[in-house]
């Protein structure tokens, strides 16, 4: 039994190593991405934010993928512990989307969206992938969708240095 209690105590520090480096960009950077939110927050705030919501996502969380119909279609999506992919899951597929390919993450009805047929609002999140296809996240409501918004890209950006 102690081989394996070794192993999780390894798998433990990556995690920690893992989380103390999303802290660090987040401290570096959490200014920047602040005007994402509607209500202000003070900055140790939004990185408590970001820290659950991390937590969150790398266990998977039940969201929504808004079609350009306007219909909600349902998904498990999942950040990997290195937030470097983003994993959509619905039924028995899972399609992953490398963070590197994601251009940028776009809060709402933007005005860069305007040409997408997709029925966009505040409660929405569109990620704008480098192949020209976005996939629109429809939440519970607006706070949600400008958190999920301010973080995936940050995360997007800390891939692309």
């Amino acid at each position: 039994g102690r081989s394996e209690g070794g192993k999780s105590a390894m798998s433990e520090g990556a995690q920690s190593a893992g989380g103390a480096s999303v802290t660090s960009t987040a401290s570096v950077s959490i200014r920047k991405y602040m005007g994402y939110l509607s209500e202000s927050r003070s900055p140790a705030e939004v990185k408590k934010m970001v820290k659950e919501f991390v937590k969150q996502m790398v266990k998977g969380r039940d969201m929504g993928v808004l079609r350009a119909d306007g219909a909600l279609k349902p998904v498990v999506c999942a950040l990997t512990r290195t937030l470097d992919v983003f994993r959509i899951k619905s039924g028995g597929e899972t399609r992953k989307v490398k963070l590197a390919e994601v251009q940028r993450v776009l809060h709402g009805s933007s005005k860069e969206l305007a040409d997408l047929e997709t029925p966009l609002d505040d409660a929405c999140s569109t990620l704008d992938l480098d192949s020209g296809e976005c996939i629109s996240f429809k939440f519970a409501e607006r706070k949600a969708a400008e958190l999920f918004t301010l973080c995936m890209q940050m995360f997007i950006d800390g891939q692309r240095r």
